[in-house]
């Protein structure tokens, strides 16, 4: 039997005028051949008919505001059959079989403003086994099918949509290989190009493939382990109804859990689904991959250029892994190849974010990246106005021109906010950069673990080759409240640059002052805990270190101190001073720093030089000189700040280079420090604090006593007859720095000693001068029998 004939839509609507204000335009042809028995024509039964029709589709529109559908095709066609199946395997040889052929010029169809379904040059073909239509459902009845379009879109009114160009797909439906009762979807397309967006989101993909395959996950109310689950809870609350149990334990859990202070809760992660996408995660086990040869990824939580080359990506509902996928951010590029889990319970709003990632990069920006993950994470408290431009971007070119002219990316001059590390993290990175820029370092090669857990971030072994020196490190950077952030870290650095080490370290300036007078290179070694503020500022007060200084060859600027010291000491050059070598161990620690004795040469002296050094930079030093022009050693006392300063000359404290090494202490602190660190989250995050990590010496460190044995009448007379001392007891009073300077007429304030002008000093005759070398004589032999 053979049927044709044609319905014009618009005649029809105007003969027969809809009461629902239903409007449908357009035309129908009708092409059938069939041939059946009156006994076929039941649904279960139509398997067995023989039947070939087309429907064409010409200008076609479909308007019912009530239910708010809207369809509109300009140009298509309808093919439909059934035949027995020749070459389809899964449906089963001979069986059956209907089949269905759509294809439409442009489509628009809109469906319950829940989501719009727009395409151009549309082709969609399927067949199936006849026996879906019997209406079992205990069995999966197979479906196969594939799609074509130049351009095929599909959006929600949530403003999520995903839009392919240049598409081909093959789909499916059949039993799952552990259920057959399950169904088991089957997708596959690859795209010329493919663009997705989700909120203020948007992603690009350029010669694209997806695999993608969806199961429904079994019921699981009859489980066992869910049964007990249910008996241990109705246990514990018998007045609770069995189908809210798990409801109800949830809210108290998390009662409880906010009950607890945490100032930095809105800085975790939030990536939890709404009501109905978390309720089809939970009813669907999905699997697949993205591979294309490049993209784009725009978003103002991230606010750089974001490319992508050669995108490798499994996933899972749970986890997605990437293999050697570059990412170009900003001036960083990065290959990236690791594994992100535990995705199902973030998505669900519970539960922590697993990351281990194997970074490698051939450039890496610190500055840039840190700087727009700073940027981007104030993007919630941004302007309406920016927010706004967001949201009504029509394409990623437009939205890429939004983010960098008003995401405030480009000024770099705004101060950094705080860091805080998302409690819902637990991320372990393998990083390795050729090139890369931190501060004002430049690093020609890094490597280093980084562990995130628990609001604490680790470093661990990072080794870098910079433009300043080689850079060895191991710190720990937590953040459980504002009021305890605190870190600790051991840092070596060898052969830097003194103005790049205090640049890198200013920390190190306020711990050793006079380190600014220096110039050169020098090895560091320092090991350190403090509190930090919600500024990033370190808290000196609450700073505890051990540090380690060896320099050699180095010159000596013009400083407070030393400047002073060289006019006394009558230095051959008093503006440029060559230091042949000097290797400095501190501690610091409540509120002072207490520097061990250590040698110093420069010019014709050589000198042993310990003290103490208040943090608000008062000071008390000895320096004992073991070599000079002098014939005997000399001490000095340098007590005062660096503004106003004294000194009192006496017995030297230290007799010769044999002073006593605290390298020991200092090498034994720092690897106490590091095992610390290392092992913070096996002794658990309460160990990540102040008193935790507190540097403790192996050893009483150094007391200094500023009462050091006066010169002899002898000695002072020498220093007198040299011009270094001026005719002065100075076993009675101290000097001042200020004070020796002073004309005669001029006063002297209460606190500065009386001073004796050299004119008021009588130069020594031959008599006392020969009574001056006889007291020598006789101090040195006295000396030599006592040793």
């Amino acid at each position: 039997m053979k049927l044709t004939g044609a319905v014009y839509l618009d005649t029809l609507s105007i003969l027969f005028p809809s009461k629902q204000d239903i409007a449908v335009r357009g035309r129908l042809g009708l092409n059938t051949d069939a041939s059946f028995r009156i006994s076929q024509l039941q649904i279960g039964k139509i398997g067995k008919t023989r039947v070939e029709g087309t429907i064409t589709l010409d200008s076609l529109l479909v308007d019912i505001p009530r239910d708010t559908i809207f369809m509109m095709v300009g140009g298509g066609m309808i093919h439909f059959g059934s035949d027995r199946n020749r070459q389809d395997s899964l449906i089963g040889k001979d069986a059956e079989m209907l089949h269905t052929t759509v294809k439409a010029d442009t489509l628009n169809l809109r469906m319950k403003r829940q989501w719009v379904l727009l395409g151009s040059a549309v082709s969609a073909s399927a067949h199936s086994a006849a026996s879906t239509l019997s209406g079992d459902t205990t069995v999966v009845h197979p479906l196969n099918g594939r799609v074509e379009a130049r351009m095929l879109a599909m959006a929600a009114f949530d403003s999520t949509w995903i839009r392919l160009d240049g598409m081909q797909s093959n789909f499916s439906i059949v039993p799952s290989e552990k259920n057959p009762a399950v169904p088991l979807l089957q997708l596959g397309f690859d795209a010329r190009a493919m663009q997705a967006k989700s909120a203020v989101n948007r992603y690009d993909l350029q010669n694209g493939h997806v695999d993608f395959r969806a199961t429904l996950v079994p019921n699981r109310m009859d489980s066992a382990r869910r049964r007990q689950l249910l008996d241990s809870l109705q246990q514990a609350y018998p007045s609770v109804a069995r189908d809210s149990l798990f409801a109800y334990h949830r809210s108290r859990t998390q009662t409880r859990s906010r009950s607890r202070k945490d100032d930095f809760s809105g800085s975790d992660l939030d990536l939890s689904l709404d009501k109905s996408a978390a309720e089809m995660l939970r009813r669907w086990d999905a699997s697949g991959s993205v591979k294309a040869a490049s993209g784009r990824l725009l978003t103002p939580y991230f606010p750089l250029t974001n490319t992508l080359q050669n995108v490798d990506i499994a996933f899972t509902t749970d986890a997605v892994k990437l293999k050697n996928t570059q990412i170009q951010s900003g001036q960083s590029s990065l290959e990236l190849t690791g594994e992100i889990s535990n995705l199902r319970r973030v998505l669900l709003g519970r539960g922590q974010l697993k990351i281990k990632m194997n970074i490698e990069s051939d450039t890496l920006n610190f500055n840039e990246l840190i700087h727009a993950a700073t940027v981007g994470a104030q993007y919630e408290n941004a302007s309406e106005t920016y927010q706004r431009s967001v949201a009504e971007a029509e394409n990623s070119e437009q939205l890429q021109q939004v983010i960098a002219e008003q995401s405030g990316v480009d000024d770099t001059t705004a101060a950094s906010p705080l860091i805080v590390i998302p409690s819902n993290v637990d991320a372990q990175i393998d990083l390795c950069t050729h090139y890369g820029i931190y501060t004002n370092l430049r690093l020609n090669s890094l490597a280093a673990e980084l562990i995130a857990r628990d609001r604490c971030l680790q470093i661990k072994d990072l080794k870098a080759e910079t433009d300043a020196g080689s850079m060895n490190l191991t710190a720990l950077y937590a953040t459980r409240s504002r009021d305890d952030i605190i870190t600790g870290f051991d840092l070596e650095l060898t052969r830097m640059k003194v103005d790049r080490l205090i640049s890198l370290i200013p920390e190190v300036d306020s711990m050793l002052p006079m380190l600014r007078s220096f110039e050169g290179v020098v090895d560091c070694q320092i090991a350190a805990t403090a509190a930090v503020d919600t500024m990033m500022n370190i808290d000196l007060s609450t700073l505890n270190a051990a540090c380690s200084i060896h320099g050699e060859n180095m010159v000596l600027l013009d400083g407070e101190t030393f400047t002073e010291i060289a006019k006394m000491m009558h230095f051959k050059n008093k503006q440029r001073n060559l230091i042949d070598r000097i290797s400095v161990n501190m501690l610091v620690r409540d509120n002072q720093i207490e520097l061990f004795p250590f040698i110093i040469e420069m010019d014709r002296y050589k000198a042993a030089v310990s003290g103490v050094q208040k943090l608000d930079m008062s000071f008390n030093y000895h320096i004992s000189v073991l070599k000079s022009p002098i014939p005997f050693r000399l001490g000095v006392n340098i007590f005062g700040t660096l503004d106003k300063f004294k000194f009192r000359l006496g017995r030297a404290r230290y007799r010769s280079e044999n002073i006593p090494s605290y390298v020991g202490l200092i090498d034994t602190t720092r690897v106490n420090l590091r095992h610390t660190i290392t092992d913070i989250f096996h002794k658990g995050i309460e160990a990540a604090s102040l008193s935790g990590m507190k540097i403790t010496p192996a050893a009483d460190s150094l007391t200094v006593n500023t009462d050091s044995e006066a010169l002899s009448k002898a000695d002072s007379l020498e220093l007198q007859r040299q011009g270094i001392l001026p005719g002065i007891d100075s076993s009675e009073n101290g000097t001042d720095s200020t004070a020796v300077r002073q004309k005669p007429d001029t006063a002297v304030s209460e606190t500065t000693p009386p001073t004796i002008t050299p004119a008021e000093t009588k130069t020594p005759g031959r008599k006392e001068q020969r009574a001056l070398l006889r007291q020598q004589k006789r101090e040195r032999k006295k000396a030599k029998t006592n040793n």
